[in-house]
């Protein structure tokens, strides 16, 4: 799950960290990237997790006005990545970097 790069997403507007957190905390978010299909979990007390064909792992998460950060000291995204999000029409979120996040109607948290 590498979130860093930035893409231009048009004319949408930015998400607020506070209301995109709303939205998808305690939800299964399927990440769409270029690199691995993978499911992430944010989990209200700041941590999140992650689970794909190349393993599980934790990490925090924490965001202030429209960039969300996430930090993992093990898996493909060890280090500290930000990102910020806005709604596409197809629905989720498509990130800074181009990933596309979907919350899935069924729990794929481990």
């Amino acid at each position: 799950m590498a979130l860093g790069l930035v893409i231009s997403t048009g004319h949408a507007k930015t998400i607020d960290v506070d209301e995109f957190t709303e939205e998808v905390e305690g939800r299964t978010l399927a990440i769409e990237n270029k690199s691995f299909p993978a499911y992430a979990y944010l989990n209200g007390d700041g941590t999140v997790e992650v689970r794909s064909v190349m393993g599980s792992w934790q990490g925090e998460w924490s965001g202030i006005g429209e960039t969300l950060c996430l930090y993992f000291t093990t898996g493909p995204a060890q280090g500290e990545t930000c990102v910020s999000f806005v709604r596409v029409a197809e629905g989720g979120y498509k990130g800074s970097n181009g990933t596309l996040l979907r919350p899935v109607e069924r729990d794929y948290r481990f």
